[in-house]
Formats: structure tokens, sequence, C-alpha cells
């Protein structure tokens, strides 16, 4: 999925902060790839953001903020 990317699309990476996303498998240190809002296209998971709150949607919203388009997320097992 990142080589279909248009060129010059800058990706951002958030690292979970808590497991207020483990009922979706993102668990709290998780890395997470995202594209910008506007490439809502690529994929039909955004993360979204309210206050401190995330959560994962297929659609936007009303009253939080799209931070952007899910594209990956790794774990680190030691």
């Amino acid at each position: 999925m990142l080589l279909q990317l248009p060129a010059g699309v800058a990706l951002e990476t958030l690292s979970a902060p808590d497991d207020q996303l483990a009922g979706t498998g993102v668990l709290a240190g998780d890395a997470l790839v995202l594209a910008p809002a506007d490439r809502h296209d690529l994929s039909s998971m955004l993360l979204i953001k309210r206050g401190t709150k995330l959560a994962l949607t297929n659609e936007p919203r009303a009253g939080w903020q799209v931070v952007g388009v899910l594209l990956a997320q790794f774990r680190r097992y030691r």
C-alpha cells in the first residue's frame, strides 16, 4: 500500500499513547503509519481524535478531527 502513494505524499508515524484503541487491535506503543487525511481514497480506516480520545472509523464523525488515514501498524515484541 505504501508503494501506491503518489510521489511526495508525506507519511506520519504515531506511537499509540495507551490502550484506548485495544478493541480495534491497536495496543499502547504500537507504531501507526498515517497518510494525510485528504488521501481517504486509499483506505477505509481513519484515525480520528476528539480531545485526548482516539478512535478508528470508516467515516469521519461530527465533532471529531481526522488525524490521518491508517496505512500500517507495527508492534515490537521483546
